[in-house]
């Protein structure tokens, strides 16, 4: 009887073990578009602007993971989903996978961000794969 529940006490603890080794860390991260990037704005139809900051998301700079950073960037929340770019939350891992283990890369994070402004534009979560969450706040201005 004894030798059963060590036997069973082992196999709980190396179950533990396991599934704690595939447990990928989580770290939340929050990018910001870089100031002085063009194209921030989120309402459409700006094409002509002379102030290349006040002039429609591009697509191509909006995924280019170059023009946002992690460093602090200045300024002010806004809740107009129409405003302008301001930054993203997640939960960051380093090698693409999909967000079915509720991470996700930058690349990943904003193909997401995107398809969500192509499609429907902005809203304050996007959801990828059901589990992973981009979190987006929109700026008042141009920064």
């Amino acid at each position: 009887m004894k030798l059963k529940v060590v036997l069973a006490s082992a196999a709980v603890v190396a179950i533990s073990v396991v599934a704690f080794a595939f447990v990928k860390p989580t770290t939340t991260v929050t990018y910001s578009y870089k100031a002085n990037t063009a194209n921030q704005r989120l309402e459409t139809g700006h094409i002509s602007e002379l102030d290349f900051r006040e002039r429609t998301v591009d697509q191509t700079l909006l995924k280019n993971p170059s023009n946002w950073t992690t460093s602090s960037v200045a300024f002010t929340p806004s809740s107009d989903m129409q405003a302008y770019l301001g930054s993203i939350r997640f939960d960051e891992e380093s090698t693409a996978d999909g967000g079915f283990d509720g991470q996700l890369t930058i690349q990943e994070a904003l193909n997401a961000l995107g398809a969500q402004f192509a499609s429907v534009g902005m809203q304050s979560e996007i959801i990828v794969d059901g589990n992973a969450s981009v979190t987006f706040v929109p700026a008042d201005e141009a920064h």
